[in-house]
């Protein structure tokens, strides 16, 4: 059985970087997380992107989910309505804008079983990932609250994200999962882009460059038939 590996992002416009890289490579499987509503019909301005992209992505074979934006602990803590509604137009918003989402994001990661049960009936799965010492593993304890599995974010400041980040330790973790029978994990990457980019932002953005090579190393074992990319959604079932 191959290691499973679900592609995650939650930054825009990167995503389109990453992605047209993913597709040089032959790779056309990832789930983006959409900050609606910064999802534009027209040419996106600051922190939007155009909703060609998002189809683009989704005709390719992408899963579009939804990224929370905010603190969702937080605001549960301030006001259980206001929180509640904040997830139901979400739902609503990314459905008129054509897009169904299964499954999303909270920001920072920061979730609980409170916020898990307002979304249930509502979402299939949500992405927090936080745990990284353990595997998927299934049956999965509760798809809405999926926190094994998950790996550092992308970045290039080893500092702030242990080392684990090069190209190498990103490959040499999928071979382990190669190793280990088949390990599903969940990778978390941000923004991708030039060396330009990572100055601005070393802890969140990972060097095109270096991008490319992991794309192209996941694309060899793929070949290999011991690595299969998958979407979050598929990740919430062995």
């Amino acid at each position: 059985m191959p290691a499973r590996i679900a592609l995650t992002f939650d930054y825009h416009p990167q995503v389109v970087a990453a992605r047209d890289i993913m597709s040089t490579a032959g790779i056309y499987t990832g789930t983006y997380y959409a900050w609606h509503p910064n999802i534009v019909t027209g040419t996106p301005t600051g922190a939007q992107i155009a909703i060609s992209d998002v189809v683009l992505m989704k005709q390719i074979g992408w899963e579009i989910g939804a990224y929370t934006q905010d603190n969702m602990v937080t605001k549960l803590s301030n006001n259980r309505i206001v929180a509640n509604n904040w997830l139901r137009d979400i739902d609503t918003g990314m459905n008129s804008a054509g897009f169904k989402v299964s499954t999303i994001a909270p920001n920072s990661r920061a979730w609980n079983n409170s916020l898990a049960n307002l979304c249930r009936g509502r979402f299939k799965g949500v992405r927090v990932a936080a745990g990284s010492s353990l595997p998927l593993s299934y049956p999965l304890t509760d798809p809405l609250y999926v926190a094994d599995g998950g790996a550092n974010s992308w970045g290039s400041d080893a500092t702030a994200n242990a080392g684990s980040n090069s190209p190498t330790a990103i490959l040499a973790r999928c071979d382990a999962q190669i190793a280990n029978g088949g390990e599903t994990r969940i990778e978390v990457i941000h923004k991708v882009g030039n060396a330009a980019a990572v100055a601005a932002d070393p802890a969140y953005t990972f060097l095109d460059t270096d991008f490319a090579t992991v794309m192209a190393g996941y694309a060899s074992r793929i070949s290999a038939g011991t690595l299969k990319l998958i979407t979050m959604e598929q990740a919430l079932t062995a």
